[in-house]
């Protein structure tokens, strides 16, 4: 039988694995890194980001096909943003309702709407939002009903008649408290600071993986073994344990196997669901809005959002403060999940109709004041299953469940298993990859495998002493093989001259 080199093997194991490449997974290869672990990131597509995914124009403007806002100031996203040196703006402009033609000022309604949202109780029964809606007293007005319904299928792209009210409430307080009514976006796009924390990953200690498909993770106490499939080829990771930051639509779609199987997250799985997401941007020839005086509106220089009841794309928004001609139609919950699986084209002419019937224009209009369109289908994508979380009436405990390590050894991560009332959001995913790195750093060291501090600062100025005389001789072939290893590749480069000599 075929032996592996030992180069290849070597490879092939680390002190964890780290599933996923979206802002939780490399969150948490990070900070293992950072003290010092041997890492494998994996990640089946041919990028990192997973579902923040910023696309260009073709004069080079950002484009999100993912998320896109920051919701509130949370503390840990604003200092990796600061770190990355990279500018936020705050989300402003004018938000209209739009109904029968006719527009007028959403701020009203909105108010009234956020009033009614901050009284949902977290504790007693839970009910699902519709059941609630139903018995809350005092009743809620029936004009404003419809709005809130459609609030919780657009904002939170779950179905009322499933999502939880408990866990609605616990996202209401815990967005009241980074104030979570200001919304910001990264002018250059989320894609920059994926690449600002692809960038902090410590070179020499984390081996990323792309198009490395995870087929099987077979794991027991202190020890991984994950199988996927690379160009056609099979190959085994091994590891002490892993962190999975896989998404809750793939978790839930049986998509990867776990041997032996991961019972105890069952309930969890069936107390949350995944909301279904598509967001189409039309990049049109101008700003042709800000031109429009329709009924109701004197003037929409300072167009934001839009809200409508339209059957396919109810909601638009613009960049306003950006000279860019871009507007964005959100589709979500059952809208989201009439779209999924269709040809582009066709989610492009229903988006066309929506926009043609909210401005008074005929499609064929806006199609030839088009430059160009943008549109992912996150229910399609075997690697997402779904836009993002929410647990279902009574589930509000399973982000938790989701969240709580097996035997030592799976960790997981990601926005589903956020339970501080941020699923659903980056800032969300980011903290979970954080909390899940802590995680398995508690265990090592509970299993004193982890070196001590003062281990690790030893380690830390012998290797920059090898370093600096590696620098002063121009070679490092005389350093022993494990000090080589720890700087990377100027290592690798003498062994292969001193084999070659």
């Amino acid at each position: 039988m075929a032996r592996k080199n030992s180069s290849e093997h070597h490879q092939s194991q680390a002190d964890a694995i780290v599933v996923g490449t979206g802002v939780a997974g490399l969150a948490a290869a990070e900070t293992l890194a950072r003290v010092g672990l041997q890492v494998i990131l994996l990640e089946a597509r041919d990028r990192i980001g997973g579902r923040l995914w910023t696309s260009r124009t073709g004069d080079g403007h950002p484009v999100e096909l993912g998320a896109e806002f920051i919701h509130g100031m949370p503390p840990a996203m604003f200092r990796r943003i600061a770190a990355a040196r990279l500018r936020t703006r705050e989300v402003t402009g004018d938000m209209w309702r739009v109904e029968d033609g006719c527009w007028s000022r959403f701020d009203r309604k909105f108010g009234e709407q956020e009033e009614i949202l901050s009284k949902m109780p977290e504790r007693g029964r839970d009910l699902s939002f519709a059941a609630y809606l139903k018995r809350r007293s005092p009743p809620v007005p029936a004009e404003l009903r419809p709005y809130l319904m459609e609030y919780i299928s657009g904002f939170h792209a779950a179905d009322p008649k499933k999502i939880s009210v408990h866990s609605l409430a616990q996202g209401e307080r815990a967005s009241e408290e980074i104030d979570g009514d200001r919304q910001f976006r990264l002018p250059g796009g989320y894609g920059m600071l994926v690449e600002a924390m692809r960038a902090r990953l410590p070179a020499g200690r984390v081996r990323l993986q792309l198009q490395t498909d995870v087929e099987k993770i077979a794991w027991g106490r202190g020890e991984v073994r994950v199988t996927a499939r690379n160009g056609g080829q099979k190959k085994e990771f091994r590891a002490r344990c892993a962190v999975v930051t896989l998404p809750l639509g793939v978790l839930k779609a049986n998509e990867v196997e776990f041997d032996p199987p991961i019972k105890s997250k069952r309930g969890a799985l069936r107390k949350l669901e995944m909301g279904p997401v598509i967001r189409i941007a039309l990049h049109f020839r101008d700003r042709f809005w800000a031109k429009l005086r329709p009924p109701g509106a004197k003037n929409l220089g300072r167009l934001g959002f839009i809200f409508s009841r339209e059957k396919w794309f109810p909601t638009w928004w613009t960049q306003w403060h950006d000279p860019v001609p871009i507007l964005t139609g959100w589709a979500a919950g059952h809208r989201g999940r009439q779209l999924s699986g269709r040809d582009p084209e066709f989610v492009l002419a229903r988006a066309l109709e929506s926009l043609g019937r909210v401005f008074g224009f005929s499609p064929q209009h806006l199609r030839s004041q088009l430059m160009a369109y943008f549109v992912h289908d996150w229910q399609s994508d075997p690697f997402s299953r779904g836009g993002y979380s929410y647990a279902v009436a009574g589930g509000n405990g399973a982000f938790r469940e989701l969240a709580r390590p097996l035997k030592g050894t799976l960790f997981f991560a990601g926005e589903a298993t956020e339970f501080n009332g941020h699923n659903g959001t980056v800032n969300g995913a980011m903290d979970s990859g954080q909390r899940a790195a802590q995680e398995v750093l508690s265990e090592l060291q509970r299993r004193k495998i982890m070196p001590s501090e003062k281990q690790r600062t030893a380690a830390r100025r012998n290797i920059k002493k090898a370093a600096a005389a590696a620098r002063r001789k121009r070679t490092v072939a005389h350093l022993p093989k494990s000090t080589r290893t720890a700087l990377g590749k100027q290592g690798a480069k003498a062994a292969r001259r001193k084999r070659a000599a």
